[in-house]
């Protein structure tokens, strides 16, 4: 597994400035973000509640293709059952797969299309999001894996029509191991809608929310929470090979760790021999 640091914002700011300011630095800045591979299922959580404004809506979509891009390295992680696997999903009243068939998608450019297709407005229901996303994660036709590192990354303008149900949705999902990140757009000076976004999200907060108010904290923040959930493979030194045993005719040789698995990357090899 190889994790690539470089900077690139992800642009995503509120009102009017959002067009503008995304295409400015979408220009002025490199292509890649900080990117992982390993076995991971993420599933993408657009708002598209009619709280969100047409060109709020827009640069919605935007983040999201230029997430999916820049997470998977232009889709050097996207790696059949071994890789990336993306779900792309639309709330509002209710909620609509962007992919399907099955729901989270190995296919880089299927990823990458399924942001821009058109939206369905209404109210601001993300429990159905979350309902969905957890069927997917466990069902046998969703494309999720068992052994991967899953998460929801949600993006929303603030407090849903029925914070108690999407509190419990997103409690479930958290509950089953899932992480769940948050990306606050057109929040504006709503404290409480930024703290209701907060509210259905992953401990710390801190670290797993982003508002987008200020590109530099932006960078840092989405760098460190990609590095949080990449898998970590195991890493060590072998030993020389032992002298031969006059028994057996073989040697033999460990590996000393350095650094434990976590999160679905590689484990440990056992110990080897040979003649």
């Amino acid at each position: 597994m190889q994790i690539i640091h470089h900077r690139r914002p992800l642009p995503l700011l509120s009102l009017s400035l959002l067009l503008s300011l995304s295409l400015s630095l979408l220009l002025l800045l490199p292509r890649r973000a900080t990117a992982c591979t390993g076995k991971i299922d993420l599933i993408i959580c657009m708002d598209a509640s009619g709280s969100i404004g047409f060109q709020d809506y827009i640069t919605v979509q935007n983040f999201a293709v230029d997430f999916i891009e820049d997470f998977s390295s232009a889709g050097k992680s996207f790696n059949g059952e071994a890789g990336l696997k993306v779900g792309v999903y639309m709330f509002a009243s209710g909620n609509v797969k962007l992919t399907s068939n099955p729901d989270l998608t190995a296919d880089y450019a299927v990823a990458k299309a399924a942001p821009k297709k058109s939206r369905k407005s209404g109210g601001t229901s993300p429990e159905h999001c979350f309902d969905d996303a957890r069927a997917s994660f466990t069902s046998a036709g969703g494309g999720a894996r068992a052994d991967s590192t899953k998460l929801v990354l949600l993006i929303t303008d603030g407090e849903p029509n029925n914070p108690t149900k999407a509190n419990a949705a997103s409690a479930k999902l958290i509950s089953d191991g899932v992480l769940i990140l948050g990306v606050g757009v057109a929040v504006g000076s709503a404290a409480n809608a930024d703290k209701k976004i907060k509210d259905m999200i992953s401990q710390p907060v801190d670290e797993h929310y982003v508002y987008i108010d200020d590109f530099d904290k932006m960078k840092q923040q989405l760098a460190d929470i990609t590095k949080m959930v990449c898998p970590i493979d195991c890493e060590g030194d072998w030993t020389e090979w032992s002298a031969c045993n006059p028994s057996s005719g073989t040697r033999s040789r460990t590996f000393v760790v350095s650094k434990q698995a976590a999160d679905g990357g590689d484990g440990c090899p056992p110990p080897e021999s040979g003649e």
